[in-house]
């Protein structure tokens, strides 16, 4: 029996992050497009070393994760935020260039303030003990280190390869500079896309019962396996019956803003991302 049609090294298309930062709303978006293959499970984490919900058992080889037809397949789509989690994965753009890979990289930034309050409600909901809402980890402000997290990929892979997006971008209504951005980065034709991103997980809206469902016998397999129906699910649950938005303190606020101010300028400078409107001066 054959195995997986070969898939050619610059064929693969790569959303590293960041984590809470709309990652499965664009994965979801890009799919629309017939010459993007769409990955078994959403978040394969394959060159992950500590992520537990990557997909299981890991395949051999990293092209048995989708079918793709070089006939009508561009690329092959996967998204893993685990890949920029440095240093709790220390060495993912490693890991995929020995792989023989040259991909192409989306990498989603946000207001660090809003992605740390959105990571706090996510890991408030997922476990047995809600944190505190003044509480944020070191985990969660590394994850917000956006220049560091890309400076590890420039250093592997070509610049042109990267594209780093505002999250502000998906919530364009209708999604037109979007569309351009993805279009002239992919060399695709944007007209499969659709008007509006649609928003799949909205977790800044997490309530207690979405942590009672996480710890359901099954429900961590049936995420990977049906990624749309759960997030359909869980969506239409947190429209009916919302959680209150936790936030941190102002003096929070201003103490992540002085850590995170000089990463903040290296984004700007490198990547042409407006911090201003995020309370950084640029």
């Amino acid at each position: 029996m054959s195995g997986p049609a070969p898939i050619p090294a610059d064929a693969h298309l790569m959303i590293i992050g960041a984590m809470k930062c709309g990652t499965s709303s664009l994965y979801d978006y890009l799919l629309a497009h017939p010459a993007i293959a769409p990955c078994r499970v959403k978040e394969p984490e394959f060159f992950s070393r500590h992520q537990a919900h990557g997909v299981r058992p890991r395949p051999r080889r990293y092209a048995e994760l989708w079918a793709f037809d070089p006939a009508r397949h561009r690329y092959a789509l996967e998204a893993s935020t685990g890949y920029t989690k440095y240093p709790y994965e220390p060495d993912v753009p490693e890991r995929i260039r020995e792989a023989g890979l040259n991909p192409r990289l989306i990498y989603l930034v946000r207001d660090p303030i809003e992605r740390i309050e959105s990571h706090h409600r996510f890991i408030a909901g997922s476990t047995t003990q809600r944190l505190p809402a003044a509480d944020y980890t070191a985990g969660m402000l590394d994850a917000c280190r956006y220049a560091s997290q890309l400076e590890r990929y420039t250093r592997c892979f070509p610049r042109e390869r990267l594209l780093v997006l505002d999250m502000a971008l998906l919530r364009q209504r209708p999604a037109l500079p979007l569309r351009e951005r993805l279009a002239a980065f992919l060399g695709l034709d944007p007209a499969p896309w659709p008007a509006q991103v649609p928003v799949l997980h909205d977790t800044d809206r997490l309530p207690a019962w979405d942590g009672w469902l996480r710890r359901l016998p099954g429900w961590g397999f049936c995420e990977r396996r049906l990624p749309r129906p759960v997030a359909a699910l869980r969506g239409a649950l947190a429209r009916r019956w919302p959680a209150p938005r936790l936030r941190l303190s102002e003096a929070q606020r201003r103490e992540i803003r002085e850590a995170l101010q000089g990463e903040m300028r290296q984004l700007a400078r490198d990547h042409g991302i407006d911090v201003r409107a995020w309370g950084f001066s640029a």
